[in-house]
């Protein structure tokens, strides 16, 4: 009865991916297995059919990656010993089981040299894929026996276990001529020890600067608070001011204090920083460096902001005290400065438990 389930579930899926794949043939890819490791899996976790596979009969290499969620294309790297740099897109499916999925790929005849587009199975056992297609008749009416059980094992990586919790511990010194057995106690201490809690206490340098952004913002907007009945007009504005000192000091409108300075500018911010983080034509330290500092300067940005609007807000509640107005969007703007700030908290002391 397990097996006929099996069967029915491994034939709708059959049936689901003929509708889904649209083979898609590809060319200029990578010739080699270091290319293709740098290109496909580099600074990634894999799934457990991704990697470079290879089949002694036909003397090829080749490379299965992950598309989408349990969509995987594959690149034949090498084919007959000679470089190839071909792939099929997407042509890869996952059954209900991570051990079985589904290929479409494209047969010749070797009488007729006539083409047809047929799916088969794919069985993953440890290291080892094993193909599967049944018979079947080519347009021309030329029989083909299929493909009974062609076999590939994976060369790389040598241990798909161990190469996935590599890259979530990011391993330092890592030395390769250390024996399998103490790299996988190195690794289990290593992973047993990242699965405790964080310590906080590594960590006091970023709770004492939270604090201190936090008073700091404290009283620098506590200065522009002024009793009901003492309404202080705005000083006159020097001709030598200069637009960052009046914005820091309240003297520019709410709107453009709130909607332009508190909130386009960090919103740009935040986009460069990811394009920063997530670029790829410079190395990773450098990356990491420039947006670290711009990660400063997003801070500093931050409290610049959070202040200057803090006292427009006020202004603005004054003005419109003396006119016995409502100040409803000042008592807005103050709500979500406190929000963004408690969010902001929120997201440092997130990444640091990450």
């Amino acid at each position: 009865m397990k097996r006929l389930i099996v069967l029915f579930i491994i034939s709708l899926t059959i049936s689901y991916s003929n509708n889904l794949f649209a083979l898609e043939r590809l060319y200029d890819g990578p010739t080699t297995i270091e290319q293709a490791k740098s290109y496909f899996f580099k600074n990634r976790k894999l799934d457990i059919i991704e990697g470079i596979w290879f089949n002694e009969v036909a003397d090829s290499y080749r490379a299965i990656v992950k598309e989408g969620e349990g969509v995987y294309s594959q690149w034949q790297i090498t084919y007959k010993g000679k470089a190839n740099g071909e792939g099929s897109k997407k042509n890869i499916v996952r059954s209900a089981s991570d051990r079985v999925y589904i290929y479409h790929t494209v047969v010749t005849s070797s009488k007729t040299r006539s083409e047809k587009e047929i799916s088969g199975i794919i069985k993953l056992s440890g290291d080892l894929i094993e193909f599967s297609v049944k018979p079947f008749y080519f347009d021309d009416g030329t029989y083909s026996q299929g493909i009974p059980n062609r076999k590939e094992i994976r060369i790389w990586p040598n241990n798909i276990y161990d190469h996935n919790a590599n890259v979530q511990i990011k391993v330092e010194n890592f030395n390769p001529q250390e024996n399998k057995a103490k790299r996988s106690e190195k690794l289990s201490s290593k992973l047993n020890d990242n699965s405790s809690s964080t310590d906080y206490k590594s960590y006091w340098w970023v709770l004492v600067l939270l604090a201190g952004v936090a008073f700091f913002i404290y009283t620098q907007t506590k200065k522009g608070l002024k009793k009901k009945e003492k309404v202080v007009k705005p000083k006159t504005i020097k001709k030598e001011d200069s637009f960052f000192k009046k914005f820091f000091e309240g003297k520019e409108s709410l709107g453009f204090s709130y909607w332009v300075m508190f909130t386009a500018i960090p919103v740009i911010n935040a986009l460069i920083f990811y394009v920063l983080e997530s670029s790829k034509s410079i190395d990773k330290d450098s990356r990491d460096t420039i947006a670290g500092l711009f990660g400063w300067w997003m801070l500093a940005f931050f409290i610049y902001a959070t202040i200057g609007t803090w006292r427009s807000a006020t202004a603005y509640k004054l003005e419109k005290e003396s006119k016995k107005e409502g100040f409803g969007w000042a008592i807005a703007a103050y709500v979500t400065i406190v929000i963004s700030i408690i969010s902001f908290i929120g997201r440092v002391i997130k990444n640091l438990n990450s």
